[in-house]
C-alpha cells in the first residue's frame, strides 16, 4: 500500500456556511468520502499533528501523461521533499498498483486534467501522511492559512 491511501478531497466552504464554522472548516469543507476510515477521526489527528509546527507552500512540476502543471504542495518545510518523493511515488503507481490509488476515489487525475464535476475538488488533504496540495497558489496559501491557525 503506498504511503498515500487516505485522501481527503476538500472544497472551499460555501459562503454562507463559513460563517457559522471555526478553524479549519471555516475555508475548508471535507467532501463526503463514503468510507469507515475517514470517519474514525483520522482528519481531527492529522490536524493535530500539523499543526505542531508551521507548514509552507512549496511549488513542484508534476507530469501526467505528457501534461505538466504545477502542484502547490503543503508541508513541513523539515519534511516535504521526503513527502513530495512519496507523493511522486503514489502518482507513479507501481507494486501492482495503479497511479494515484487511494481508499477512495481522490479524482486528483481527473481535475488536473481539466475535469469539472458538480461541485469541484479544490485540493487534497493526505490525511495518513499529513500533507496536502492544490493546483492554485491561491488554494495552497488557503490551505496553509488554515493549518496554521490554531482553533479558537
Amino acid at each position: 500500500m503506498s504511503d498515500f491511501s487516505l485522501i481527503q478531497r476538500l472544497a472551499r466552504q460555501e459562503p454562507m456556511l463559513a460563517e457559522h464554522k471555526t478553524g479549519f472548516d471555516k475555508t475548508w469543507a471535507l467532501d463526503y468520502m463514503g468510507s469507515a476510515e475517514f470517519e474514525n477521526g483520522e482528519s481531527f489527528r492529522s490536524l493535530k499533528r500539523i499543526r505542531a509546527h508551521r507548514v509552507e507552500v512549496t511549488v513542484r512540476p508534476l507530469t501526467v501523461d505528457g501534461v505538466t502543471r504545477d502542484v502547490y504542495f503543503v508541508a513541513h518545510p523539515a519534511t516535504g521533499d521526503e513527502q513530495w518523493d512519496k507523493f511522486l511515488a503514489w502518482a507513479a503507481g507501481g507494486d501492482f498498483l495503479r497511479p494515484f490509488r487511494a481508499t477512495a476515489p481522490s479524482r486528483f487525475p481527473q481535475v488536473f486534467r481539466g475535469d469539472e464535476y458538480s461541485r469541484p475538488t479544490q485540493a487534497w488533504w493526505a490525511l495518513d501522511t499529513d500533507v496536502a496540495w492544490a493546483l492554485t497558489a491561491e488554494d495552497a496559501q488557503a490551505l496553509a492559512d488554515a493549518f496554521n491557525t490554531p482553533a479558537a
